[in-house]
């Protein structure tokens, strides 16, 4: 897929630059034309088309929440500088996690191939190819994926109130169920998609959501993290390229009789005014006395009983990490988690330690972003043995050299439901294990274009290396500690993925010449890449 140049002609290069002036001056020269011919061998039709179609157009087409539409070589030509940046800087397709020995469901990191094939195109002027020969344009499927759901709810018409802030809506909706139902599948139909960040929907036994429902003028009511009430247990949640979602058969998650409903929706500042009217269809268990109960619970939270070192408490002007534990008291299967944290919140880890010492990955957030706080589906459930001690681990940086700090001079943070409060939560879709948990296995959705399935390279996605990149904040020069083995290479680049610096092996760098703000440090060896936020001061 990459051209004609082999490994060895790279490593023939690297050694002849020991050699005389002239063969080393000609032997650049083959580099160079080896590269012209690696770029040039990379077409839209033949290489990028499937790429873009199995990860980007999810989201970017015409009614998708990307603020473009790649759908066809003509639009991706015209954001071609964009997307070389943004692919190459790995802040594009997002997916914070990494899931250490797990393999999630619809993972959508791109791998290092798949970003050589997007920077290739770019760097080689975007070349076409044979339009003729490049796949179909995908279609976007229009209408609701569950067709005929058994319950559909839907918010009331509402007009965005995100002006220069965040918008987060709280929306009721009794359900007067006479006897407990267990949902198996649900989808999520965001009313408005161009201002839609994302939705979770609750359920509520209490009449507290009801009550501060009926103190707001407005439809529903303004919430921040949850829906204001202790008694709230989440069913369902939504983010930007989701689609439905079917539980395993013969599970579900329990609606108690006469629960609430509540579609909670995140609107993002600059979409005043807009409207929407979003709304959730749900299926339920046929047989709901035979249903194995699917929970999902916040196991690892900000509470007294789970947070180790509490309480949730940062100080202006401190970095403070908070490890909370639950040790389980039965043997279960986790599905799927979901982590949660606010703005200062910058990076979190979940884990499980067995009574036998074995280590269970859960999810590694390094750089937590509030903006893409996703749920993750694991290929294969994990199995917890009883008495297994999860744990997370979150660092929080109430500081000036926190660019996502809320608060100019920081203010003390407290735990809260405000986006300028903070939490730590970690949410498990789990059951009771059952004989033979361990052999289920989920796929990926299918690629929106049907000439691209078996295309993609997701598999064998390179793994996140264990990396420090200290002190941050830098002033002059900064230092990258960890475990990497052979050669690597080290980018600086800017939030718009200029590169600012190129280096290889290099353990130190000077980076007193570079402009202040945020920058970002990637290195990348033959096992995998690490990509770290440091701010420059």
């Amino acid at each position: 897929m990459m051209g004609k140049c082999s490994d060895q002609t790279q490593n023939d290069f690297r050694k002849l630059l020991l050699m005389k002036p002239s063969i080393l001056l000609l032997t650049i020269s083959g580099a160079l034309m080896c590269q012209l011919s690696r770029a040039q061998d990379i077409t839209w039709a033949d290489d990028v088309a499937c790429v873009i179609y199995n990860n980007c157009v999810k989201c970017h087409n015409p009614s998708g929440v990307a603020p473009f539409s790649l759908l066809t070589y003509e639009q991706a030509f015209e954001k071609r500088i964009l997307i070389g940046a943004y692919v190459e800087a790995r802040l594009m397709p997002p997916w914070p996690a990494s899931g250490g020995t797990q393999d999630f469901v619809n993972d959508n990191r791109l791998t290092e191939e798949e970003v050589a094939t997007i920077t290739g195109w770019v760097d080689a002027g975007a070349p076409s190819g044979d339009l003729s020969q490049a796949p179909s344009v995908p279609v976007i499927p229009e209408g609701d994926e569950i067709e005929n759901p058994d319950l559909v709810v839907q918010m009331e018409t509402y007009a965005s109130q995100a002006g220069d802030h965040d918008d987060y809506r709280c929306f009721v909706i009794p359900t007067n169920f006479a006897e407990d139902r267990y949902v198996n599948s649900f989808e999520v139909v965001p009313g408005n998609k161009n201002i839609v960040h994302h939705v979770i929907l609750f359920e509520d036994v209490s009449q507290t959501v009801q009550d501060l429902d009926a103190l707001d003028p407005l439809p529903g009511y303004t919430c921040f993290g949850g829906t204001g009430s202790f008694q709230s247990s989440v069913v369902a949640g939504w983010v930007p390229g989701q689609t439905s979602r079917t539980m395993p058969e013969g599970t579900g998650i329990l609606l108690p009789a006469g629960t609430n409903l509540v579609i909670q929706t995140h609107y993002p500042e600059g979409t005043e005014g807009m409207l929407d009217s979003t709304r959730v269809n749900l299926t339920f268990t046929e047989d709901p006395g035979s249903t194995r109960e699917m929970l999902y619970v916040p196991l690892l939270n900000h509470t007294d009983i789970s947070l180790v070192n509490g309480p949730l408490s940062i100080p202006a002007g401190e970095v403070k990490t908070y490890r909370a534990e639950f040790t389980t008291f039965f043997k279960s299967t986790v599905f799927s988690v979901l982590p949660h944290m606010h703005l200062i919140g910058t990076s979190m880890k979940a884990y499980g330690v067995t009574l036998t010492g074995d280590t269970l990955h859960f999810f590694d957030i390094p750089d937590w972003d509030f903006e893409w706080q996703l749920s993750y589906t694991y290929r294969q459930p994990v199995v917890v043995p009883f008495g297994t001690k999860l744990v997370a681990e979150a660092t929080y940086d109430n500081t000036n050299n926190n660019p996502n700090n809320p608060s100019n001079p920081p203010v003390d943070v407290m735990q809260g439901e405000a986006t300028t409060d903070e939490m730590l939560l970690v949410f498990f879709e789990f059951a009771l294990y059952q004989d033979g948990d361990e052999d289920m296995v989920f796929a990926d959705a299918p690629p929106l274009s049907e000439e691209c399935q078996g295309t993609s390279t997701s598999r064998g996605i390179p793994a996140d290396l264990p990396i420090t990149v200290f002190p941050n904040p830098a002033a002059d020069r900064i230092h990258i500690q960890g475990e990497v083995e052979g050669a690597f290479s080290v980018t600086l680049r800017d939030l718009s993925g200029r590169v600012l610096v190129s280096a290889e092996n290099l353990t130190r760098l000077n980076v007193s010449g570079i402009p202040r703000g945020v920058v970002i440090v990637e290195v990348a060896a033959k096992r995998g890449v690490a990509v770290r936020k440091v701010v420059l001061q």
